[in-house]
């Protein structure tokens, strides 16, 4: 009986190694962990809302399409869909506002991201305690930086745009994790490279195919729209090994393509400068008439009560047709007068 017990021991014991290395070719124990590069940059771990379920998530296919939903003077909506149109994620975009650039993400009404363009990009990151490095090559610099948080304000990634129209993106840590910059073989189309310059995905507007061959799409009521619709591809012909085109991180670039859709809607193309649209003009105008109410009702308040606790002398005037005036003494006074 105890003999049977002992070999039941043994044989528990050796199951997990039988099981892991069926062939018995395991002969380092290290030999089945992933070592990564150290030189290449830190995937992202989940924020500490995604890992909660705060923040929403979804795994995104190959091809999305950046279409439009709604266009007004207030604000703009649109989804992330498959190459079928069912829509996958939404956003919108608060335009009667200070930072009247920034879009709100959520899939099926659940929070998921914002990305928030930086007014001071240097300060700003600063305070984030992110550092980015100089931009690569002889770039000027940076036109626009954006953020990418979670629903509860964590950084997650960042993104320069230059004035040519090249990109570059970062993690968290301030590391180089993608570049992007215009096609040369095919004008109209974006590029996106990794970190070790292979190429993962491809971006068009209003469609890859479109750019590339000239034929018109119909999309529906396109021109109902005041921002383009984009398609963003990851190809599998590609030799890129970043975790960048798996299901879960392909938000990335398509977050980056739809920031610049939406920007390009503020440059003119005169001059190629970014123009301040009429909604900010109007929502600063109201902004200072409203303080200019309140401070004159602040005013009028406090005059009000300084001169209900100090009200003002009355003066009593008589009329000056009824005063006697005939000199002397008044009349009964026994006061001798003077020579």
């Amino acid at each position: 009986m105890v003999g049977g017990q002992w070999l039941l021991a043994a044989a528990l014991l050796f199951l997990p190694c039988v099981l892991s290395c069926p062939a018995g070719g395991c002969s380092d124990s290290k030999a089945d962990v992933r070592v990564e590069d150290p030189s290449r940059p830190t995937r992202q771990p989940p924020t500490r809302g995604q890992d909660f379920q705060r923040c929403a998530w979804y795994a995104l296919p190959e091809v999305i399409n950046l279409a439009p939903v709604a266009s007004g003077w207030f604000s703009r909506d649109g989804k992330w869909a498959d190459k079928n149109g069912a829509e996958l994620v939404g956003w919108e975009q608060n335009r009667f506002r200070i930072d009247y650039t920034n879009l709100d993400y959520y899939v099926d009404l659940k929070p998921w991201f914002h990305a928030k363009v930086l007014r001071n990009a240097d300060l700003e990151l600063d305070h984030m305690r992110i550092w980015l490095p100089e931009p690569q090559g002889k770039k000027p610099r940076a036109t626009t930086t954006v953020v990418y948080m979670d629903c509860e304000g964590t950084p997650m990634y960042i993104s320069r745009e230059f004035k040519r129209g090249d990109y570059e993106i970062f993690n968290h840590l301030g590391q180089l994790v993608a570049t992007g910059s215009p096609s040369e073989l095919v004008p109209g189309q974006l590029y996106f490279k990794d970190d070790a310059g292979q190429a993962f995905a491809i971006a068009g507007s209003p469609t890859i195919s479109e750019v590339a061959t000239g034929f018109k799409e119909w999309l529906p009521q396109y021109h109902q729209y005041d921002f383009e619709h984009w398609q963003v591809w990851y190809m599998d012909g590609f030799n890129s090994l970043t975790y960048l085109k798996e299901p879960d991180h392909r938000w990335v670039i398509a977050a980056v393509v739809q920031e610049h859709a939406i920007l390009n809607t503020l440059v003119e193309g005169s001059t190629g400068e970014a123009s301040t649209p009429t909604q900010y003009m109007a929502f600063v105008g109201v902004i200072i008439v409203v303080v200019l109410g309140v401070i004159s009702l602040m005013l009028a308040s406090c005059g009000y009560i300084f001169f209900m606790v100090y009200p003002p002398k009355r003066v009593v005037k008589g009329n000056p047709f009824v005063v006697e005036d005939i000199g002397g003494h008044p009349y009964g006074s026994f006061a001798a007068e003077r020579p």
